[in-house]
């Protein structure tokens, strides 16, 4: 199946930002909220909406939908998307990347 987004005149953004378990949801929130208010090029209706999506393995991973003409589709994502970590920085928020920890034994004992 394929899908035309071109033939409608608006377009849906959706943008998951993940931020640390011990950092503040409603904080993370506020961030979104503030980047939406100053990118004019987003609509207001429909109305942007803004949740939590998941508590991942990494993060708790907040999502971000809104709208704009389909023609400033990728402009307004990719601004939204370069902003997007700074803001959150600029909160104290921290942008959690997957990690793993190893612990290695040395089961091997010398024999003399």
């Amino acid at each position: 199946m394929l899908t035309n987004f071109s033939r409608n005149k608006t377009r849906r953004i959706e943008i998951v930002a993940g931020i640390a378990y011990g950092d503040d949801i409603d904080r993370g929130l506020t961030v979104l909220r503030r980047l939406v208010e100053q990118e004019p090029r987003i609509l207001a209706e429909p109305e942007p909406s803004f949740a939590v999506k998941a508590l991942a393995d990494s993060a708790v991973n907040l999502q971000l939908r809104a709208w704009a003409a389909n023609d400033q589709y990728w402009d307004v994502y990719w601004s939204l998307m370069q902003k997007l970590k700074p803001a959150l920085e600029a909160e104290g928020l921290t942008v959690p990347f997957p990690q793993r920890e190893l612990h290695i034994v040395d089961r091997v004992t010398s024999r003399r």
